[in-house]
């Protein structure tokens, strides 16, 4: 593992790169790597895979048309509004 990877891995990340902190960066993903190694290693077959840590049971309930609050209530609390609607920041690109 070399600079020239961590540059590399840093550009996928979208992460600045800084040159100083390189070789401490190196010496985190080694020990990362020697961790995962370590859990690659674990015989793992006879295990069933994990669904639920608390072994619940979803409880279902059946959908119920209930009365909704009215526009204008909803409107009022709103920080902004556009043709009747709320009107949200534009998270995509």
């Amino acid at each position: 593992m070399d600079k020239g990877y961590i540059e590399y891995i840093c550009s996928l990340a979208k992460l600045e790169y800084d040159e100083e902190n390189s070789d401490r960066i190196i010496e985190k993903i080694k020990a990362f790597d020697v961790y995962a190694e370590k859990l690659a290693d674990i015989d793992t077959n006879d295990i069933k895979p994990l669904v639920n840590v608390n072994e619940t049971i979803n409880v279902m309930r059946e959908d119920a048309v209930m009365p909704s609050l009215e526009r204008n209530i909803i409107l009022e609390n709103a920080p902004e509004k556009l043709y009747g609607c709320i009107k949200v920041s534009k998270i995509i690109e």
